[in-house]
């Protein structure tokens, strides 16, 4: 079979690009006519398939990949239909690891640490993960990151703080991503409390 040479309408690649990096949605394209659930496509449609599916939400290779292998007819067509969408630039896995690194730390607010964790999750390379982030949060001054979501987390919560309410602070930080060491540095500023003290009190009433 001859390689899929077609070009995709503008309109399709600004969606691609307009999506939300962040989203865990997932791979279902029910509804969109040539990729009912179940059915086993040939390479023209499953090439439809994996542009739309990038259309509806970025994609590392590796997601995308194991998506293809579920619906192609035969396993080759996944190679070539991957090779199509790198050639065209709809799939990069260098940009998708920097837009989803600078999502997660912008709009979620996440650590480098959590940022990490989830890049590898998705089959990135080191160099695309070490690159995003520290392209990310090479400037990034991690106490003030900490403070201003310790700021959010404690916007309704009345002072004086008590171990309850710290405990579950730091460890809201800690699943963040956020070095525990400048948490427990922040906290301590604010409330006089010693993170360590919670851990071993929390530990000895277990």
């Amino acid at each position: 079979t001859a390689p899929l040479t077609r070009r995709v309408p503008a309109v399709i690649v600004l969606a691609c690009h307009a999506r939300d990096i962040g989203g865990e949605s997932g791979m279902s394209l029910r509804g969109r006519g040539d990729a009912r659930p179940g059915k086993k496509l040939n390479e023209e449609k499953l090439y439809t398939y994996g542009l739309r599916a990038l259309t509806r939400q970025p994609r590392s290779t590796f997601q995308l990949k194991k998506a293809l292998e579920k619906r192609a007819e035969e396993p080759r067509f996944v190679s070539r239909v991957i090779a199509q969408l790198k050639g065209l630039g709809y799939l990069d896995d260098r940009r998708f690891a920097s837009e989803f690194a600078s999502y997660r730390s912008r709009v979620k607010h996440y650590g480098k640490f959590r940022v990490t964790r989830e890049l590898r999750s998705k089959g990135l390379s080191d160099e695309y993960v070490e690159k995003a982030i520290a392209e990310v949060f090479g400037d990034q001054d991690e106490g003030e990151a900490v403070r201003e979501r310790i700021a959010r987390k404690l916007r309704n919560v009345r002072r004086p703080y008590d171990g309850k309410t710290i405990r579950r602070l730091y460890q809201a930080l800690l699943r963040a991503g956020y070095s525990s060491d400048i948490i427990g540095r922040e906290v301590y500023k604010l409330s006089k409390i010693n993170v360590e003290d919670l851990k071993l009190e929390g530990e000895a009433s277990e």
